[in-house]
């Protein structure tokens, strides 16, 4: 499996279980964001607003290959990395093709010379088209992944990702677990989702079999070792009554059971990637393609005297595939070999030998010349129709956030009048209420976006004829802290409400956020000698400044807030592994 594509799931797989992500989006004046200790300060100062991003946001991506009528596509290979245009996406009926042959004799050497004429349009299997042009049918792209395709970008899926996890918090999700009473005491059985060897005696155990069980535990604590774990799969009970092995079921299994159940709607795009591969003919281990290269042989070295001869095939893991070779007749009525071609896919092959009997050339000496050109494509265990994402070689994962002005409007943030950078950070910390320094977002839903506050909301009061702050103002502020005056500049205005005719609520970045709490009674300098007071804190973050990761940062094209027409803030980014 590719390591990057290995990454990128476990990416998915851990935001919001182990990694908490946020976007944060700001207003800055630099020209540009740079990867810099500068920007990572910037970021915290001038952001306006988080988001803490769900799943929902979340998704691999590879690059958009839309299929275009008389261009040439190169056949998928189990034998060699894949590169360039070996797969396409139909936008007509938002399905993603893998190409598996480009000529019907399946000869490497005609390689590259065939163009694609007819779109691929099948929904199952794998189908030959009449230009030659062979594809397998790999996902579709439903409406719900259709934010994520952009002119550079698909997204892609694997059942991997599959994710059963209900859309609610895990309070939630424990008090379902738990029968309604995440307090209650009882047992906590684990049993393994592979095999292993105890290192402490040496023992074996099975993959479903019952590892250890823990006694007199809260069945919150049995709850927490089911989140995101690698190794177990805990089973809660009042009584301690465990059955020695339990049948977990493979992703595969999963989403099955979930569409019988109705929990998956037709409108899931992991029903389709269900309803492709259970009704595909290749299975795991299966014989995808073979191509053979004649290029170096005569016509008369590649005559045989019987047509269309079939390979003995041998195998220490696989069965049930037939080959021959494609031949055709000439005028003076010779048998000669013009291809090869698959007539049984077979099943769980990790090797495989081919052989021919050698009487049957009429030069006998090319026999182990022409097998040592023969290349055969296997399918993985568990490759090509259950894992696109390593099919289609995903290095890089689409962040897509999506903010309603009126969620905005209900959390009580004032924005600036446009954003116009953002940058994403993993694990953030915040003070919780007890004083505990926690990341920030691990106990909001993993599957939707929350907004967290990076601004500080202050009420400040006019001082004998000195002007009130207006909307957009760099200001200094003055206050005390530990008995000494401080001045911080280049404070900005970025939210403003007016309050009575000498009061307004104000909203303010590039500020530290320790400082908060001291600015009460200080004052906000809009010019050398002009000050208003600061009477009030209204709000503050919760986060604590500059912790966490910061992973990328990026400079956009300003994006009005107050612009009427905008009633979604969008931030976009594609983040490469």
């Amino acid at each position: 499996m590719s390591t990057r594509s290995q990454n990128i799931k476990n990416f998915i797989k851990d935001a919001g279980t182990r990694n908490q992500l946020f976007v944060f989006a700001g207003q800055d004046d630099a020209s540009t964001v740079s990867d810099s200790s500068k920007t990572e300060i910037d970021i915290w100062k001038n952001s306006s607003i988080g988001v803490k991003v769900g799943q929902n946001s979340l998704i691999p991506v590879v690059p958009n290959k839309k299929w275009i009528e008389k261009k040439p596509y190169k056949p998928w290979s189990s034998n060699s990395q894949n590169t360039g245009n070996y797969y396409v996406y139909n936008e007509e009926n938002n399905y993603v093709y893998l190409c598996i042959s480009d000529n019907e004799r399946n000869r490497t050497d005609y390689l590259g010379n065939n163009v694609s004429n007819i779109r691929p349009s099948h929904t199952v299997g794998t189908q030959t088209y009449s230009d030659g042009y062979t594809w397998k049918v790999l996902y579709k792209i439903t409406p719900s992944l259709e934010k994520f395709v952009t002119s550079a970008w698909i997204p892609v899926i694997s059942f991997d990702t599959f994710d059963s996890t209900p859309q609610t918090s895990l309070t939630a999700q424990a008090t379902t677990f738990c029968g309604g009473s995440p307090s209650k005491t009882g047992f906590c059985g684990l049993y393994l989702k592979k095999g292993i060897v105890d290192p402490t005696d040496s023992s074996e155990y099975s993959a479903n079999e019952l590892h250890f069980s823990l006694d007199d535990v809260p069945c919150s604590s049995c709850f927490n070792l089911t989140l995101n774990n690698e190794k177990y799969f805990a089973i809660f009970t009042e009584e301690k009554e465990f059955a020695s092995t339990y049948d977990i079921p493979d992703k595969y299994t999963e989403v099955e059971n979930n569409i019988n159940i109705n929990e998956i709607s037709t409108a899931s795009p992991y029903y389709y990637l269900y309803d492709i591969n259970a009704n595909d003919n290749l299975l795991e281990g299966s014989i995808v393609s073979s191509f053979i290269d004649l290029s170096s042989f005569t016509q008369s070295q590649l005559q045989i005297s019987i047509p269309n001869p079939e390979f003995t095939i041998t195998s220490a893991s696989g069965t049930g595939a037939r080959i021959q070779l494609t031949t055709f007749i000439t005028n003076s009525g010779s048998i000669v070999i013009d291809g090869i071609k698959i007539i049984e896919s077979g099943s769980g092959y990790k090797d495989i030998n081919l052989d021919l009997n050698e009487n049957i050339f009429v030069t006998t000496s090319i026999k182990d010349l022409l097998l040592a050109t023969i290349q055969i494509n296997l399918d993985k265990i568990d490759g090509l129709g259950f894992d696109p994402i390593e099919a289609l070689n995903a290095e890089h994962v689409m962040i897509d956030v999506k903010i309603e002005k009126t969620d905005i409007e209900d959390a009580k943030i004032e924005l600036p009048e446009y954003l116009n950078f953002f940058g994403l950070i993993m694990n953030p910390e915040e003070t919780t209420t007890g004083g505990t320094q926690v990341v920030s977002g691990a106990v909001d839903n993993k599957k939707i976006n929350t907004i967290y506050r990076t601004s500080t909301k202050a009420t400040v009061s006019k001082v004998s004829t000195n002007p009130l702050p207006s909307i957009g103002d760099t200001v200094s502020l003055e206050y005390t802290k530990n008995n000494s005056s401080k001045t911080i500049s280049n404070v900005k205005i970025i939210g403003l409400e007016p309050l009575t005719s000498t009061t307004e609520s104000v909203e303010l970045a590039n500020i530290d956020y320790d400082i908060v709490n001291d600015l009460v009674g200080g004052r906000v300098y809009t010019s050398s000698t002009q000050y208003s007071t600061i009477t009030t804190i209204v709000k503050k973050p919760n986060f604590v400044q500059y912790t966490g990761k910061i992973l990328s940062t990026s400079k956009t094209n300003n994006l009005y807030i107050e612009d009427p027409e905008t009633v979604i803030i969008r931030i976009n980014m594609v983040k490469g592994m």
